[in-house]
């Protein structure tokens, strides 16, 4: 007699996968490793309200930024992981006690996040780090630089990412401005994301508008329009090196794209980078970090969402700091450049690859799938 086929277990995904963010993207990269992968039944919803269509899942997988964390609706059969980064500090306590009491983990990219994570009385078995995946196949050195504009000078710094303060866009507009003269062969280029659904009248216009007059000269360029894989990798490998003076990030995988495609970053020594980012690979910039009690509701994002937090904890790049080390990069050439984008794009692919993340993400699944339930313990572990 043949043995019976055994039932595959059923994991659902729930997120948006069709809006113009960050988390849609990691959310469709999720769906197509689970799918890839062939071990589970994998279903998805959009939100954590939505019905599924099939049996209960025997684990969901919950990345939903467009419902209120600590309100909403969780499942109440199976296992519960939750994706929810913090950038800015401790978690809100709200959300800390969500994710003790009715998730089995809480999933986050970066040692920083755990970091912060476990000062808000999260406990240490329920926090897993999966690090994000860049696809090396696409995000290499190999491959044409993107065709700038003609008048763009040749050595070229770039900002990617939403013009937002979090990401420092105001500091490095401040620093490029301070550090050249019009005329001098360098140019800042902008990839920025005017149309993100959680940005929506956060983006930097006066900085932008600040760069506007240096256009035509070629010390700045833009490129507003949504851009496929392939030309945002060619865009990278048009640049000396990526910008990103940010004041919190839960990741950074723009850091991390640019690194794949042989373009060093130059960040803050704090927080999410330094999971990839060393002396031999990146260049740093010392910030000031500001840590301090608030106790004060902040909206996290412009879907009208607020939360009560009691301490933050991010870093500020010095605009005067950043100015030096820009010119001191301008000034040094592009052999370095070149040396430590070499080693960049070896440490994406051997460590932060989508393999990497699908080994990490079928771990994950295996764990929980095939454990205890942790939900509804109620313990609360500091590190301070």
């Amino acid at each position: 007699m043949s043995a019976a086929k055994l039932t595959p277990p059923r994991v659902d995904l729930v997120g948006r996968l069709d809006a113009k963010s960050a988390f849609s993207q990691i959310n469709l990269t999720l769906l197509e490793l689970l799918e890839a992968s062939g071990r589970w039944a994998v279903g998805h919803r959009s939100g954590p309200s939505a019905k599924s269509t099939a049996s209960p899942p025997d684990l969901t997988i919950w990345q939903d930024w467009e419902d209120d964390f600590a309100s909403a609706q969780t499942p109440t059969t199976g296992k519960l992981a939750a994706i929810r980064p913090w950038d800015f500090g401790p978690y809100p306590p709200t959300w800390a006690e969500k994710i003790r009491r009715d998730c089995d983990e809480l999933w986050i990219h970066s040692s920083w996040t755990r970091q912060l994570a476990l000062r808000s009385g999260v406990p240490s078995e329920h926090i897993r780090v999966i690090p994000l995946g860049v696809d090396c196949d696409r995000f290499c050195p190999e491959g044409d630089p993107m065709a700038l504009p003609s008048q763009c000078r040749s050595f070229r710094f770039l900002f990617a990412g939403a013009t937002v303060r979090r990401k420092g866009f105001d500091i490095a507009v401040d620093a490029f401005l301070e550090a050249f003269d019009p005329g001098e062969d360098v140019c800042l280029v902008v990839k920025d994301r005017t149309d993100g659904v959680f940005y929506s009248g956060q983006q930097g216009v006066d900085a932008r508008l600040r760069l506007e007059p240096y256009v035509e000269a070629g010390n700045v360029a833009f490129v507003h329009e949504h851009l496929p894989i392939d030309d945002l990798a060619a865009l990278y490998r048009a640049c000396d090196v990526l910008v990103l003076p940010y004041r919190a990030e839960g990741f950074a995988l723009t850091a991390a794209e640019a690194m794949a495609c042989g373009t060093p970053c130059l960040v803050p020594r704090f927080g999410a980078c330094l999971d990839y980012c060393d002396d031999d690979n990146a260049l740093f910039v010392s910030p000031r970090r500001i840590c301090l009690p608030v106790a004060r509701e902040i909206a996290y994002n412009t879907l009208g969402f607020t939360a009560k937090v009691d301490e933050v904890d991010f870093c500020e790049v010095p605009v005067e700091v950043l100015t030096r080390r820009m010119r001191e990069i301008f000034e040094h050439g592009k052999q370095d450049l070149r040396a430590r984008g070499v080693l960049a794009a070896e440490t994406i692919r051997t460590r932060f690859s989508l393999g990497s993340m699908a080994r990490n993400l079928d771990e994950a699944i295996d764990s929980l799938v095939s454990g205890r339930a942790r939900r509804g313990r109620g313990q609360v572990e500091t590190l301070r």
